[in-house]
């Protein structure tokens, strides 16, 4: 799977955070059929203090899917993609900024 688009670079506190993934077979072509949004997830997780967030993930049926998620706090995050239990693409670093409640 492929993160698509930039929305790490404009993610808010209190304001969704969303990103598409486009999902690929062991060549890397695109798939363009869907269904496997019950196997995915992705996890962000606030590195100052560890609190995990799990994105909703919504099926497209074209292969891609999009990943939605509310983080509550500014600061930096981890987000991981998982597919059938294992991490799929490297650990990505993001920054939230707004005005989210800052407990720091």
């Amino acid at each position: 799977v492929i993160p698509l688009n930039d929305a790490i670079d404009n993610a808010q506190a209190m304001g969704y955070f969303e990103f598409i993934v486009q999902a690929v077979d062991k060549y890397g072509n695109y798939l363009s059929v869907g269904g496997d949004e019950g196997a995915m997830y992705v996890q962000m997780m606030r590195n100052l203090t560890g609190d995990i967030f799990t994105a909703e993930i919504v099926d497209n049926e074209d292969g891609t899917y999009i990943a939605r998620v509310l983080p509550e706090q500014t600061g930096y995050y981890t987000l991981n993609l998982v597919v059938n239990g294992a991490v799929v693409l490297p650990s990505v670093t993001a920054t939230v900024t707004g005005f989210g409640t800052l407990k720091e």
